[in-house]
């Protein structure tokens, strides 16, 4: 597992509709649970590393989300501890709604690297459009430097959606400090019947006269039950298009994401950085994930797993 201090929320998923008419003509149709009407949602993710006899002990990493009365996501946790070597390390964002509206219009994200003393804020608004599907958000970010300075990033992505496609304009610039850093990205990504993102090219351009260039190939694999994600309010606001290093919780996904295999590259095409993991998911009775191993291909010690736990409201 990848661990970096990431602008926008490193924990979560974009869900979109799945329409009726796509799901009867698809072999690989998810399971409903037992008893949908009175499914569990996610109340934390505590993600294990084997110990030195190679049993799964040692806590690295834990989520946790709390909700509203009316069943809205108001608050995730992010909690790492200083175990192998890794920093302690915490992330809090708050999610805030208009109104009844049950998609969130902002989060305000908190990260803390207390084993290095530094502190990074992001503040990110939301749009969708009349099928609740995201098509931008803007985020302005203050990072601070081991130096002692804050430094400020704005970012705008606008997501565009065609039947089986999704098409996204990104813009990201650092803006107190010399020289200027912009870069911009265009995403192609292909979905199943299901709409989940089974590929995505993403590519790069830097300043305003440089040309785009593909930087990043992925490839994603799917299970065929619903992932615990689905009943998040807070599902829509966040990943629509592969990042870089994606966690699980980022698979914006309808299924549970089982393999994700990434190739990135420089402007002249040599590949720089592989990235290949894999995701064996155990089940509770009502088909939602129990446990997931993940599995580093490309490194022989990357295994860690996901325990989920879930609560009633």
């Amino acid at each position: 597992m990848k661990f970096c201090a990431p602008l926008k929320l490193s924990i979560a998923v974009s869900i979109f509709y799945l329409f009726s008419c796509q799901k009867e003509s698809n072999t690989n149709r998810p399971v409903t649970p037992v008893n949908p009407a009175d499914s569990s949602y996610i109340a934390a993710l505590y993600y294990v590393v084997p110990d030195a006899s190679g049993n799964f002990t040692d806590t690295l990493r834990v989520f946790k989300y709390y909700y509203d009365n009316s069943k809205r996501v108001t608050e995730i946790v992010d909690s790492s501890f200083p175990v192998q070597g890794y920093s302690d390390y915490s992330e809090k964002m708050y999610l805030h709604y208009s109104g009844n509206d049950t998609l969130p219009y902002l989060s305000k994200l908190y990260a803390v690297d207390n084993g290095r003393g530094l502190t990074d804020t992001v503040i990110q608004y939301y749009f969708y459009d009349t099928n609740g599907r995201k098509i931008k958000d803007s985020a302005n970010g203050s990072m601070l430097y081991s130096t002692g300075q804050y430094y400020q990033t704005r970012d705008v992505d606008e997501y565009l959606y065609q039947p089986g496609k999704i098409f996204t304009n990104g813009y990201s610039t650092n803006v107190n400090y010399s020289p200027t850093d912009s870069s911009f990205t265009r995403d192609t990504a292909f979905l199943d019947a299901n709409n989940n993102v089974i590929s995505s090219i993403k590519y790069y351009r830097h300043g305003l006269y440089d040309t785009f260039k593909v930087g990043l190939i992925t490839s994603l694999y799917y299970d065929n039950h619903y992932s615990p994600f689905l009943k998040l309010t807070s599902s829509k606001a966040f990943f629509v298009v592969p990042g870089l290093e994606n966690l699980y919780m980022e698979m914006f996904e309808g299924n549970n994401c089982t393999e994700i295999n990434q190739t990135q590259q420089d402007a002249s095409s040599v590949i720089t950085f592989r990235y290949h993991e894999k995701y064996n998911f155990t089940y509770k009775a009502n088909g939602y994930p129990a446990e997931m191993i993940e599995t580093d291909v490309l490194q022989s010690s990357g295994d860690g797993k996901y325990i989920f736990i879930y609560t009633a409201l």
